[in-house]
Order: C-alpha cells, then sequence, then structure tokens
C-alpha cells in the first residue's frame, strides 16, 4: 500500500514553539501533543472537536488539515485547508502547507505515469484534486489517466469540472474536445474546438474539427476550416481530398482540380488524389492533362477498372485506337462496363 505520509519540518517547529502559548481549548492543546508524536489518529479526534468548539480557529483547521492528510483522508484535508487558507492570520502558512502535499501526491502520480499504472496515478491524482481543487494541473493528469483506462465518462466529467472553474482555459477545452472527437462525439467535439481553432495553426486540431464538421454535414464550415488550414500550408492529404469532394459536389471543378492537385503535390505515389485530380481535368475538358495524370494512376494502381476506362475514353479522343482499345480492355477484365 502505498504510503502518502509527508515530513512536517518546519511547522513542528513552529507549532511546537507556540504548544502552549496563549488561550487555546483543552482539545486544542492535547491535538498538539498527539502531532508532535505523530498520533494522527488521536490527533484528529481533538482537532475536530477544537473546531466544532471554535470554528473560526485557523490554527486547530490547518493542524487537522495535516491529520487528515497523513491518515490518507484527503477530502477531509482538503475542506480543512481550505478553512484555514480563509484566514489571513494563517493563510500563508496553510497555503504553503497545502501546496507541500499537493506537490508530493502529484509527484506521485506522475512517477505512476512513467510506469503506465494508471491506477496507482488516479490514486494520487485523485488525492492532489481532493487536496486542492483549484490547481488543475493535477486535474488535467486525472483526466488523462481516466482516460487510458478507458474510463471516458469520467475524464470527461474531470475536464468538465475544470472548465466549470476556468471558462477561458481553451488548453483543457482542446483536450475535452479531443476526447469527444475520439469519442465520435462530433457536436460537442466541434462546440470545444472551434474557439481555439479560430486563432490557431495547429494542423490537427484544425484537422479534427474539420472532420467534426463534415461528420456533421456541416460542410460550409469544414471548407471555411479547410481553406483555413491551406491558407497556412498546414492541410494534410486527408484534408486537401475533402476539400476537393466539397468543391466537386458544388461543381466548382477548379477549385477541385487545384485541391486534388495539392493532395497528389504531397503525395505523388498516392492514387486516389491523382485519379480524382483527373476526373476534374476531364470536366475542365483539359484532356491532354488528364492523359497524363491517368497514365500514372495506372502505374500507381493498375487495378482501378474506372481509370482504365477514362484513359480508354482519353485515347479515342486523341485518335489512338489501338492504345483505347487495350485501355478498353483492362477496364472490361476488371469488372468496367
Amino acid at each position: 500500500m502505498q504510503s502518502w505520509k509527508i515530513g512536517l519540518g518546519a511547522s513542528l517547529i513552529i507549532l511546537g514553539a507556540a504548544l502552549f502559548a496563549g488561550c487555546q481549548s483543552t482539545a486544542l492543546t492535547a491535538a498538539k501533543l498527539y502531532v508532535q508524536q505523530e498520533d494522527w489518529d488521536k490527533a484528529a479526534i481533538q482537532l475536530q472537536t477544537a473546531v466544532d468548539e471554535a470554528p473560526a480557529d485557523a490554527e486547530a483547521w490547518m493542524l487537522l488539515a495535516i491529520a487528515r492528510a497523513n491518515l490518507g483522508q484527503f477530502e477531509a484535508s482538503g475542506q480543512a485547508f481550505a478553512h484555514a487558507v480563509e484566514n489571513p492570520a494563517r493563510q500563508e502558512e496553510a497555503a504553503r502547507l497545502r501546496r507541500g502535499w499537493w506537490v508530493k501526491l502529484y509527484n506521485s502520480g506522475v512517477e505512476a505515469l512513467a510506469q503506465d499504472d494508471f491506477e496507482g496515478a488516479v490514486a494520487a491524482f485523485s488525492a492532489a484534486r481532493a487536496i486542492d481543487a483549484g490547481n488543475v494541473d493535477g486535474s488535467r493528469n486525472l483526466a488523462y489517466a481516466y482516460y487510458q483506462m478507458d474510463r471516458a465518462e469520467e475524464a470527461i466529467t474531470v475536464y468538465h469540472d475544470i472548465l466549470a472553474m476556468n471558462p477561458d482555459d481553451e488548453d483543457t477545452a482542446v483536450r475535452l474536445g479531443y476526447l469527444y472527437y475520439n469519442e465520435e462525439d462530433f457536436d460537442n467535439a466541434a462546440a470545444l474546438l472551434a474557439g481555439p481553432a479560430s486563432h490557431s495553426s495547429d494542423a490537427q486540431l484544425l484537422g479534427a474539427l474539420a472532420t467534426s464538421y463534415q461528420e456533421l454535414g456541416r460542410e460550409e464550415e469544414a471548407l471555411a476550416v479547410i481553406q483555413q488550414t491551406r491558407s497556412v500550408g498546414l492541410a494534410s492529404v486527408n484534408m486537401l481530398l475533402e476539400l476537393g469532394r466539397i468543391y466537386w459536389a458544388a461543381k466548382d471543378f477548379t477549385q477541385a482540380e487545384q485541391a486534388y492537385g495539392e493532395a497528389a503535390a504531397l503525395e505523388p505515389d498516392n492514387a486516389d488524389a491523382n485519379h480524382n485530380r483527373a476526373m476534374a481535368l476531364l470536366e475542365l475538358k483539359r484532356d491532354d492533362e488528364a492523359l497524363v495524370v491517368l497514365e500514372r494512376v495506372v502505374e500507381l494502381d493498375a487495378s482501378l477498372g474506372d481509370a482504365w476506362y477514362w484513359l480508354g475514353v482519353v485515347y479515342a479522343r486523341a485518335n489512338r485506337v489501338s492504345d483505347s482499345k487495350a485501355a478498353f480492355q483492362r477496364a472490361t477484365d476488371l469488372g468496367v462496363e
């Protein structure tokens, strides 16, 4: 069983120096003795009594937070720390002690992640989050560990909690958007990714948003995102193929040919990109260029019966009768009539 014990260090020295100083309850006095002995069970009992008797006593709350943390009761510890930091007299000290516990737990989670111990990571980051829910780094890593364990719903909940505290946190919005994207929830993915993507040149982000729009049938928005990606030279082959498809559906064959041509330039051996470009060239009555591209297509993939058929058509238009017959025969052999 992993231990979350943390040395008290200077805090015990400070507390010890004031052990019997001033006016304090019998419960708090007894609790300080138990704290010095590191008898956390008895310390917690006395400290709970002390805060019940004096709810405004920041010192008692701070000590209770330490005791609860050493007992592994991190939710209760976080609540006690929250009370302690509300008091200006103990705010700085309580915040420092809470930070120390958070760092200890966070580092344990990082070590667990490094070893692919996702259960251990969830335990550590959950504890860190309980100690200080306002520190989003631990929460982000908790969501990541949940996702690695195929616990997507829990990861989604954590990300939403972060956004509830920090609505302008675009990094978390993108992470959550990717998670929804991977879960094929394209409505939520698009809603979360649209804002960050509007001023981004990240090809992965823009690609995910464009695909989400495509999956939702929002082709005008998909087109705008792809054009944005294209304008900064980050469009992938798949995005350019989709751009060509959108233009083709709109019967804008000039733009379709350009998009397919850019895809083919990125991947010269991509038979689909070259084939689609050839079809656009044929629609534009640019047979000479289409012929060269179609010959390249059948070199790349001789099983494309449709390419052989259109090659036969172009050969016929060029009065290359024997070549046309041979191409049509290949198309027939491949099942194209």
